[in-house]
């Protein structure tokens, strides 16, 4: 997750959403719809024009983790871990 946030860090945002429209990995299509959720956000809430809005920040932070199982041979089970995140972008207009 914290390359694709380094990718669009200070970028302009309909710019940084073309971007990740076109990188293949999985944390570009759950960052293009943070993204694209804080732009619409912003023209809603505060009546911010989508053309002038930039990418003010993206905080990445730990998630909580997820215990899993997977069996093995001879009746044994495997323990692994699934990590998740938390992302939170900030977008800015302009002046």
């Amino acid at each position: 997750m914290e390359l694709i946030a380094t990718l669009i860090r200070g970028k302009n945002a309909a710019e940084a959403i073309n971007v990740l429209q076109f990188v293949p990995k999985k944390a570009a299509q759950i960052m293009y719809k943070v993204v694209k959720s804080a732009m619409h956000n912003a023209s809603h809430n505060e009546g911010a024009a989508l053309d002038n809005l930039t990418i003010a920040e993206v905080n990445i932070g730990r998630g909580p983790k997820i215990k899993r199982m997977r069996f093995a041979s001879r009746s044994r089970m495997h323990g692994y871990v699934k990590h998740r995140s938390f992302v939170s972008v900030t977008v800015a207009e302009r002046a």
